[in-house]
């Protein structure tokens, strides 16, 4: 009973911070204001409490794709009748090469695929207004990516003798198929085995950049020239420093430290200022509100994540403002279903850009390398889809 009031006390006072404090001011403004929503707790949280504050109908955005996998335009309709929003909504076809070289230049870095998610969902919104609230830094606060609840896996994994992880596990597990889904068994399976050769900061780092370059394949792609040039670089160190700097005691605090001083300011909040800026948008995060970052920061970690499930003091929050089908679905982040689309209709535009490819014919990146990530992913053994996007984005 005791632990069942505390959890009551936290999640209602929880709610009462984000409410209060945290949508409420972020409403303030002389034009009206809408929200995105992708179906997701976060979203679907922020329209809830808008609309409770609000007191009438607030303007909804939410974009959807054809394939059923990746659509979450369901979640976002039971939400916007659930709240009863002026709902809008938009469905995405694979046209992101010819949207690439305006998306690169207003971003002026290369970025991951959910850099065009964000572009369609602004340029939808900024057709009937010019201020949204979003749900960014709900999983970097809250503890919703997978990888906080997957590493203690990998702690039971690395206790097989790395002999044998080395030899029979590993080429095992590579001989899997891998068909570019979302959060795939071979998936998980290689991302615990990879991460079980490190420890603490390191390993955490290893996580986050698992779906991208690491420093191997980094340096296989390279010419002998950039490669002695660049020379042997950590291109995690801020990862490690950012998880190592943490005043706190628990891993988990020390992961969402390391995602709050790095893969925030300069991943996420990046890509939705640019492209919500490129439609003359202006994105509101209340998550993001201090006083709600410094409440959620003091809670234990037992309110964060319990039994593996993610969000725990969110989920309970939220429960007075979702209907269960948002509360209890897993996670499945905003994002297009591009590792399929990269093998149907992109096919031809990631072959015809490898052949004729500037990096290598200027001598940075090897044509063969190139060809490797995309043969590995177009035969299912490896879901290169990331990693082919950011070629896309370097070469544009």
């Amino acid at each position: 009973p005791r632990r069942h009031t505390r959890l009551g006390r936290w999640s209602r006072g929880l709610g009462d911070v984000y409410k209060r404090q945290a949508v409420e001011s972020h409403m303030v403004s002389d034009v009206p204001v809408g929200a995105f929503l992708s179906g997701g707790m976060d979203s679907s949280l922020v329209v809830a409490m808008m609309t409770e504050a609000h007191g009438s109908p607030i303007p909804t955005f939410s974009i959807g794709v054809t394939d059923g996998v990746f659509n979450e335009l369901g979640y976002a309709a039971l939400v916007a009748r659930h709240c009863r929003t002026k709902h809008r909504e938009e469905v995405v076809w694979p046209d992101l090469v010819q949207l690439l070289p305006e998306m690169v230049y207003h971003l002026e870095e290369p970025s991951d695929p959910i850099a065009a998610c964000m572009y369609h969902a602004a340029r939808l919104a900024s057709r009937h207004l010019k201020v949204v609230l979003t749900g960014d830094g709900g999983d970097e606060v809250f503890a919703g990516f997978d990888r906080y609840s997957g590493l203690p896996w990998v702690r039971y994994y690395a206790a097989i003798p790395a002999p044998i992880r080395r030899a029979l596990l590993g080429p095992l597990l590579m001989r899997l198929p891998d068909r570019a889904g979302y959060k795939t068994f071979t998936q998980k399976a290689r991302w615990v085995h990879q991460l079980s050769f490190h420890r603490g900061a390191r390993r955490y780092a290893e996580a986050t950049v698992f779906f991208r370059f690491g420093g191997g394949e980094r340096t296989g792609l390279y010419s002998d020239d950039v490669a002695q040039q660049l020379g042997v670089r950590d291109h995690t160190e801020s990862i490690v420093s950012g998880f190592d700097s943490a005043d706190a005691d628990a891993d988990l605090d020390r992961m969402l430290h390391s995602d709050i001083v790095t893969r925030l300011p300069e991943h996420s909040l990046m890509l939705t200022d640019r492209m919500t800026m490129r439609h003359g948008l202006e994105a509101r995060p209340p998550f993001l509100d201090h006083e709600l970052g410094e409440f959620v920061a003091k809670l234990p970690v037992s309110l964060k994540i319990r039994r593996g499930r993610l969000k725990y003091a969110l989920r309970a929050a939220a429960a007075p403002y979702l209907p269960d089908p948002i509360l209890q679905r897993p996670k499945q982040g905003f994002m297009f279903p591009l590792g399929h689309w990269m093998k149907g209709p992109l096919v031809p535009v990631l072959k015809e850009f490898i052949s004729r490819s500037a990096l290598v014919a200027d001598g940075i990146f090897r044509r063969e390398a190139m060809n490797r990530i995309l043969e590995e992913h177009l035969a299912d053994r490896a879901d290169h889809h990331v990693r082919l996007w950011m070629l896309l984005n370097v070469e544009v």
